[in-house]
């Protein structure tokens, strides 16, 4: 076998260098057999001269991990898998490349088959929109257990304890099974939206007789994780036609309960109904873009998704917000069965946002007082936010302008890194641990340290 010059540059693993093939004798090989091989030392070169995309041609790809770990821009493609070796497995190569951006001439990679047609990409930002069967969250007959079906998207069953207790709704909640609760976070957590409180607290207060949710105030974050579940709890004190506490609380798995949100339920009074609106937008309101509203609140810290951006318009007169919010589709499948879905009252509160404080923080929903839900099943919200002492009054309309929700007081508490990253569940749920511990005994000269495992 007699070796000849290529035309493609050679970089030798055994020299470290480029070589010209023609000196790829015996002599050569028989090195390369017994010699180090400076693999890394070729990559490296590699990537000094720009080069950023590889291809490992083998029968199965073992050299991928190594080129990634020499740069974090490279990129490796295998040509052939084990047991894969098909025409798929090439095309699907050549995809891996051209997405990497190398140039593929797929006209001569798809020649041979008269059926291949070239479709363009949509130019626009994909929409994310899902099409999958929405899977059932498997909650059961809670009749079964006693109970009765709550009927709210977030609480699975609902029961009345004896001896005049009170009430107490139970449900579990899953970002599998509510994917829409990832599109809230705050500082790169996923959290319960405030808003998914007042709801969870009218909805119980709408069962004990009690229509007025006088004051809530939320006392921690509900982190959602990854993956399994979280157990939720809405409990209700007993009364006799009077106030009612209602406390709203979750644990994972078999740890402790963390009470989240307390708060006083009231029975309906003779408190005036808000008017319908008689015009809008506001005359004399200035407006307020929102183009681009969703970047700038995630480098304040609030990452909202899909389901959560329901912010279409705004002004600003004085100290008075309005704002025009609607439901997402993303979050449209879970509508049903709660009196005002979180994401579209959320999405209503990002008006607060919009016109900014100055302050550059992020403000979460801390306290609320006086809310009344006048009416369910908005999809479309045209909100007053009007600036007090102390906080924020809120009213709510539908399209056509009649009252959906109104509530007396709304008060912001700035949230920082530390308070939403999951690192106190973490202690709570660390408090027992096994580690070595050091124990100093009295011993001769020469004697070894002794460790106790407990």
């Amino acid at each position: 076998v007699s070796a000849a010059s290529g035309a493609v540059p050679f970089y030798s693993t055994l020299e470290a260098r480029v070589v010209d093939t023609a000196e790829l004798d015996g002599g050569y090989w028989y090195r390369n057999l017994r010699q180090t091989v400076r693999f890394g030392e070729v990559i490296a070169a590699l990537a000094a001269e720009g080069h950023r995309v590889f291809v490992e041609v083998s029968p199965h790809p073992v050299l991928g991990l190594a080129i990634a770990q020499a740069g974090e821009d490279l990129v490796a493609v295998g040509s052939l898998q084990r047991g894969d070796g098909g025409r798929g497995r090439w095309l699907t190569a050549l995809a891996g490349v051209y997405t990497a951006g190398v140039e593929v001439d797929w006209a001569a990679a798809t020649a041979d088959e008269g059926r291949a047609v070239k479709v363009g990409l949509p130019t626009y930002p994909f929409q994310h929109q899902r099409y999958w069967l929405k899977t059932a969250t498997g909650r059961g007959d809670a009749s079964t257990a006693g109970q009765r079906r709550s009927g709210h998207p977030l609480l699975a069953a609902e029961v009345w304890l004896a001896e005049g207790d009170g009430l107490v709704l139970t449900g579990q909640l899953s970002l599998s099974a509510m994917p829409w609760l990832a599109d809230h976070t705050v500082h790169g957590t996923v959290l319960m939206a405030g808003t998914a409180f007042v709801d969870l607290a009218v909805h119980a207060g709408d069962l004990a007789g009690c229509g007025v949710l006088e004051e809530l105030t939320l006392q921690e974050p509900l982190l959602l994780p990854g993956s399994g579940g979280v157990q939720l709890q809405v409990r209700v004190t007993d009364g006799e036609d009077g106030p009612r506490t209602v406390t709203i609380s979750s644990r994972e798995g078999e740890g402790e309960w963390v009470r989240h949100a307390v708060g006083v339920l009231a029975p309906a009074g003779s408190e005036p109904v808000p008017a319908a609106l008689a015009a809008w937008p506001p005359a004399g309101a200035e407006s307020v873009p929102v183009d681009g509203a969703y970047e700038t609140f995630a480098q304040r810290g609030y990452g909202y998704g899909p389901a959560f951006q329901g912010l279409r318009q705004v002004w600003r007169a004085g100290d008075t917000v309005y704002v025009e919010a609607e439901l997402p589709e993303a979050a449209e499948a879970d509508v049903a069965g709660f009196g005002l879905h979180p994401a579209l009252l959320d999405a209503a509160l990002h008006g607060l946002l919009a016109v900014g404080d100055g302050s550059g923080g992020t403000g979460l929903p801390f306290a609320w007082s006086g809310v009344r839900l006048l009416a369910g099943g908005a999809r479309q919200l045209r909100v007053v936010l009007a600036r007090e002492s102390g906080g924020v009054s809120v009213t709510a309309f539908d399209s056509v302008g009649e009252p959906v929700l109104h509530a007396r007081s709304l008060a912001m508490r700035e949230a920082a890194v530390g308070q939403v990253s999951g690192s106190d569940r973490q202690v709570r749920q660390s408090l027992f641990t096994v580690d070595w511990v050091p124990l100093t005994v009295q011993a001769p000269v020469g004697a070894v340290q002794w460790a106790r495992h407990g």
